[in-house]
C-alpha cells in the first residue's frame, strides 16, 4: 500500500449532519418531581434483581430471545438507502492528485448503502441485551450509541448462526469509491480501490457472544467502538473503506484476523488463529498479553502484561432465568489469550445494584436529581449501572468506598456539571474501583466557577495515594467528548481526566476534543447554518471554538494504559508525571485549527515530564493535518528517556515504536520525540523512531 495513500486519504473527512432531535442549546427541558417520593429513588433495603429498564423514545433497553420477533431490531440500525450508481473518483498516488475519470461504474443491481447523517450525533441511546440461545437467520447493523451484549455467563451462550453477519458494524456510503494509480500511466486498471469509509463509525460497542456465521464478524470501526469478550471464526476490523481504529479485547478468533485498512489498532487478551496468517494494522498495531502473535516489525509492538483487567458485564442468571447479575472479572496475573467463561469473575446479584435513569419516567423530564440517587446508592453500598440515557449532572458522582462498580451500558452519557466539577469523582484510598462503558460530555461552564475543571478525578488532588497494584482501579472503556453534539460551541472543559491515586488501569480511553460538530439547524426563527468547509456537511471546529487545553494528566505512579486515544486539544494531549507508567498504544491527532503559537509553545502530542523516572511508551504515534495554518511543531512527543540505549542504567526499554505522520493539508511536525527521528514530510508515511 503506498504511503501517499495512506498520508492523502486516511484524515478523517466526516460526512453528513446528522442528529435524530435538535438538541438544546440552553435551559432545562424539565424538573425534578416536588411532591412525594422521588422517581427511580435508590431502596433503603435491597434492590429489585428484575429491574424495570428504560423504554421510551430515546432512553431504550431492548431484552430479546432467540423465539422473539427481533425485525423490530431494525429500527436501531442507522438508515439505508438504495441507490444505483457508484460515485466514482480517480486519484494518481505519485502526484497525490485527482485526475478525470474515463469512465463512472455502473450497478447491475441497486445497492443498499449505510448512511450515518441522522445518528452520528442522536440524542438516542440503546442497549439490545441477548438472552441465552442460538440465533438464526439474524443480522443487525449496530449503529450510533448502540451498544449489542448477551447475557450469559460465557461467551457460548450467545451464537449468531446461520446468517451473513450476526452483529456488525460495515463501512458508511460505500457506493463512494475511489480507484487509485501507482504511476502516471492511468490507461490501465487501477492498482486498487477503496469502497466508502469506517473513519467515523465511533460510538458503539459490542460484547459478549460466539459468531458461526457465513461470512464471519464484520467490524468496521474507528475509536470508540470496542468489541470485547467474543469469539469468531473470521473477524474483519475493515470492509474496503478507511478506517481509524480500535480496541479488541479478550476475544478468540479461530481462523483469520483481517486488519485491512486500519491505521492502527490494539489488540489485548485475544487468542488469534495459530495457522492462519494475521494481516498487521498499516501503522501501528500492539498486541498485549496475546497468544499467537505474528512477527514483530517496526509497526508492531508486542507486550506480555503483568496484570490485565477485564471489563464488568451483565448476565441473566442460570438458576431462574430472570434475574440480573452482575459479573466483576477478577485481575489476571501474567495471563494470555482470552477468559470468556466466567468462571473467576467475582458474580454479585443485582439486589445490590441500583439501576440510574436518565428521566424521571420513560417519555419523563430529565431528571436533574439523578447524581444524588447514584451517591445514595453508593453510600448504601451498591454498585449502580447507569442505563441507556443522556445524564445532566448537576453534581458530582463520587465513588467512596473501595471495589465498588459505575458501569454504563448503551453508551450512557454523563454531561459534566456547570460549575466545573468533574462528572465523575473516584475518592482516595480507595482500591479495586470500576468505572467503565461511559462517555462524558463538556457543558457550558459558569464564569464564575473557581480550579480545573475536569471530567473525572481519579484520587485528589494533594493527596498521596499509591494504590494497590494486586487489586487496582480501572477505567474500561471511557471516553469523552468536548464538541460535537451540543449546538454550543462555547462549551468547554480544563482537562478531561486527572488521575492522582497510583496503581490505576486503564483498558480503552478515547478523549476526544471535537473536529466537527452538528450543525445548528431546525432551531425555530434561526436560519438553518451551512457546513463551512463544503462537501463536508458538518461544521468543522475553528480556532476558540470547544476549547480544552489537554486531555489527560496522570500524577500517579504505577498507572498502566492498554489502549489510549487523545486528539485535538489545544496544549500538551497528555502530561504524564507519575514514575513507573506504561503506555502501550497511543494514537493522538493534533488540532486542525491552531496557529503557529501552537509550536511556539512547544505543546506536544506526549509529554513525559523531565522528572520521571521509568515510563514505558510503545506503539505511540502524533499525527499532524493544519487544516488552517502552516504550523510547524518542532517535536511530537517528549521522554526524558528517548535518547537511551534499552541498555541505559541496567533499565528496560523505555520507548518503542514511535511514530509521526503527516496527514493532510499544512505544517509539519519536524522530529519524532525530543527532537529526534523524522520528520515525516507530506506523501511520506509514517516516520518511526526506537533507539
Amino acid at each position: 500500500m503506498a504511503p501517499q495513500f495512506l498520508t492523502r486519504f486516511f484524515a478523517k473527512r466526516p460526512q453528513g449532519q446528522g442528529r435524530r432531535r435538535p438538541i438544546p442549546i440552553f435551559g432545562k427541558s424539565g424538573a425534578v418531581p416536588t411532591n412525594g417520593i422521588p422517581a427511580n429513588e435508590p431502596n433503603n433495603g435491597p434492590e429489585s434483581t428484575t429491574p424495570v429498564w428504560p423504554n421510551d423514545d430515546t432512553n431504550i433497553v431492548k431484552i430479546v430471545s432467540p423465539d422473539d420477533d427481533l425485525s423490530s431490531l431494525k429500527a436501531f440500525e442507522d438508515p439505508m438507502e438504495t441507490v444505483t450508481e457508484n460515485q466514482v473518483t480517480f486519484m494518481n498516488l505519485t502526484t497525490n492528485t485527482e485526475i478525470p475519470p474515463k469512465e463512472q461504474d455502473k450497478l447491475r443491481d441497486p445497492l443498499q448503502v449505510y448512511r450515518p447523517e441522522a445518528t452520528h450525533f442522536s440524542e438516542q441511546r440503546t442497549a439490545i441485551l441477548f438472552k441465552k440461545g442460538h440465533y438464526q437467520k439474524f443480522d443487525l447493523q449496530i449503529g450510533y450509541y448502540v451498544q449489542a451484549m448477551g447475557l450469559g455467563k460465557s461467551a457460548d451462550d450467545v451464537v449468531f448462526e446461520n446468517s451473513d453477519y450476526g452483529v456488525y458494524c460495515p463501512a458508511y456510503n460505500t457506493d463512494q469509491i475511489t480507484k487509485y494509480y501507482d504511476s502516471d500511466d492511468t490507461s490501465g486498471d487501477p492498482v486498487l480501490a477503496s469502497y466508502g469509509s469506517s473513519l467515523d463509525t465511533f460510538w458503539r460497542s459490542a460484547e459478549n457472544f460466539t459468531n458461526n456465521t457465513n461470512n464471519g464478524l464484520i467490524w468496521a470501526v474507528s475509536q470508540a467502538a470496542p468489541l470485547r469478550r467474543v469469539q469468531a471464526q473470521k473477524l474483519s476490523l475493515s470492509q474496503g473503506g478507511f478506517s481509524s481504529g480500535g480496541h479488541l479485547a479478550n476475544a478468540i478468533v479461530k481462523q483469520n484476523l483481517i486488519f485491512g485498512t486500519q491505521q492502527q489498532f490494539c489488540c489485548r487478551n485475544v487468542e488469534l488463529p495459530e495457522s492462519t496468517p494475521t494481516a498487521g494494522a498499516n501503522w501501528n498495531t500492539v498486541f498485549v498479553s496475546c497468544d499467537h502473535v505474528p512477527a514483530t516489525s517496526e509497526k508492531v509492538v508486542v507486550h506480555q502484561a503483568a496484570l490485565t483487567v477485564e471489563k464488568p458485564f451483565l448476565a441473566i442468571d442460570e438458576s431462574d432465568g430472570k434475574s440480573f447479575n452482575l459479573h466483576v472479572p477478577r485481575p489476571r496475573l501474567n495471563s494470555a489469550g482470552a477468559d470468556l467463561t466466567g468462571a473467576s469473575d467475582d458474580i454479585r446479584s443485582f439486589s445490590n445494584v441500583y439501576v440510574a435513569k436518565a428521566k424521571v419516567a420513560d417519555f419523563g423530564a430529565i431528571d436533574y436529581d439523578v447524581a444524588r440517587k447514584i451517591n445514595k446508592a453508593f453510600t448504601q453500598g451498591k454498585d449502580v449501572v447507569l442505563s441507556p440515557g443522556i445524564y445532566h449532572l448537576t453534581q458530582t458522582i463520587v465513588i467512596p468506598s473501595s471495589n465498588r462498580v459505575l458501569l454504563g451500558i448503551g453508551m450512557a452519557t454523563l454531561v459534566a456539571p456547570t460549575d466545573g466539577t468533574p462528572c465523575v469523582q473516584v475518592a482516595p484510598k480507595t482500591q479495586g474501583v470500576r468505572v467503565a462503558g461511559i462517555t462524558m460530555e463538556a457543558s457550558h461552564l459558569n464564569t464564575d466557577r473557581t480550579g480545573t475543571a475536569t471530567f473525572l478525578e481519579w484520587g485528589q488532588e494533594g493527596v498521596t495515594d499509591a494504590g494497590v497494584s494486586s487489586n487496582p482501579g480501572v477505567l474500561n472503556d471511557v471516553f469523552c467528548r468536548v464538541g460535537g453534539s451540543s449546538l454550543d460551541r462555547d462549551i468547554s472543559t480544563d482537562v478531561m481526566i486527572r488521575i492522582h491515586c497510583g496503581n490505576v488501569l486503564g483498558d480503552n480511553l478515547w478523549l476526544w476534543r471535537a473536529d466537527h460538530m452538528a450543525l445548528r439547524t431546525g432551531i425555530p426563527g434561526v436560519p438553518d447554518e451551512q457546513p463551512n468547509f463544503p462537501p463536508l456537511d458538518y461544521h468543522q471546529t475553528m480556532l476558540g471554538e470547544v476549547p480544552v487545553k489537554t486531555g489527560l494528566q496522570v500524577y500517579g505512579d504505577n498507572v498502566v494504559m492498554h489502549g489510549l486515544a487523545v486528539e485535538h486539544t489545544i496544549e500538551d494531549q497528555v502530561q504524564w508525571y507519575g514514575k513507573n507508567g506504561q503506555v502501550y498504544f497511543y494514537q493522538c491527532e493534533l488540532p486542525y485549527d491552531v496557529t503557529q503559537d501552537f509550536g511556539g509553545q512547544g505543546y506536544l502530542g506526549f509529554h513525559v515530564d523531565q522528572k520521571v523516572e521509568n515510563m514505558v511508551l510503545a506503539g505511540a504515534g502524533v499525527y499532524s493535518n493544519f487544516r488552517d495554518y502552516d504550523v510547524l511543531v518542532p517535536t511530537g512527543m517528549f521522554h526524558p528517556s528517548a535518547r537511551d540505549s534499552p541498555t541505559t542504567n541496567g533499565k528496560p526499554q523505555q520507548v518503542t515504536n514511535l511514530f509521526t505522520t503527516h496527514l493532510d493539508n499544512q505544517g509539519l511536525i519536524q522530529t519524532i520525540v525530543d527532537e529526534l527521528g523524522g520528520p515525516a514530510e507530506p506523501g511520506q508515511g509514517p516516520t518511526y523512531y526506537t533507539p
